[in-house]
């Protein structure tokens, strides 16, 4: 969706709960591209392949993951051919089902316990950014609810 930038500004200075929620949201990226940073210096492929297809469930809401290991190894910044390796060894441990295009999670407590750190820093920053926008929308419906009368 494309907005003016003279309406978002107008609106942001009529609406300070638009102007948190445009400041979490560039905070809530920012993080985000540092964590991947550091993921992708420090961390192995495992690991990182492991928080890579959890993060991906959660945001689908579905074990079920259309990705090619093509696509995968792109976001991840390694050769097919490491993930392809890294793959059937999570399939051989009954983690997970790989098909064509198609990574199906079976055993998330499998892939927690090889993801990186980055895993659950990202979750916890997900799950406070979430209660914090419910916090927001309850203001912003009681604002609305006292203009309103």
């Amino acid at each position: 969706m494309r907005v003016p930038a003279g309406l978002i500004l107008k609106s942001t200075q009529a609406i300070p709960v638009l102007t948190g929620l445009i400041n979490e949201a560039n905070a809530s990226l920012l993080f985000q591209a540092r964590q991947n940073a550091l993921c992708h210096a420090l961390h192995p492929i495992d690991a990182r392949y492991c928080r890579w297809l959890l993060q991906a469930s959660h945001a689908l809401e579905s074990p079920l993951i259309d990705l090619t290991q093509e696509s995968c190894a792109h976001a991840l910044g390694v050769q097919r051919t490491s993930i392809s390796m890294v793959a059937h060894a999570f399939q051989l441990r009954g983690g997970i089902r790989t098909r064509r295009g198609k990574i199906e999670i079976l055993d998330p407590s499998q892939l927690e316990a090889v993801a990186c750190e980055c895993y659950q820093k990202l979750k916890r920053r997900a799950q406070a950014r979430n209660a914090r926008r419910l916090r927001l929308d309850r203001g912003s419906d009681e604002a609305f609810l006292a203009t309103a009368r």
